[in-house]
């Protein structure tokens, strides 16, 4: 586990926004603490935890964040830890904010 400095680590900034925009996501990377765990020997892969928001209509500021963690083919809501995910709280491409 450690945690991504931004400034240097441009491959994981462009992977966890590319990734996070596909589900209608994004990231601020100057004020959440992202961090990446594995690969290492139960884990032969990387994943990213961190903080997601939904767009609001200013293109420019964050709705309300929750806590994801991206795997290498899904992204999750956090509710507890990235260890523990479950199918429900799988976030799929396109994902929409749901209407109130």
């Amino acid at each position: 586990m450690g945690d991504l400095d931004f400034r240097y680590e441009k491959y994981h900034l462009r992977r966890i926004r590319e990734t996070l925009k596909r589900r209608n996501l994004l990231m601020n990377p100057e004020n959440d603490g992202w961090q990446i765990h594995g690969p290492h020997e139960d884990m032969n892969y990387q994943v990213y935890e961190g903080r997601a928001y939904t767009r609001k209509e200013d293109v420019n500021s964050y709705n309300q964040g929750f806590d994801v963690v991206i795997f290498p083919k899904a992204v999750y809501e956090i509710n507890s830890s990235w260890h523990h995910v479950s199918p429900e709280d799988r976030i799929p491409v396109g994902w929409k904010l749901p209407e109130c």
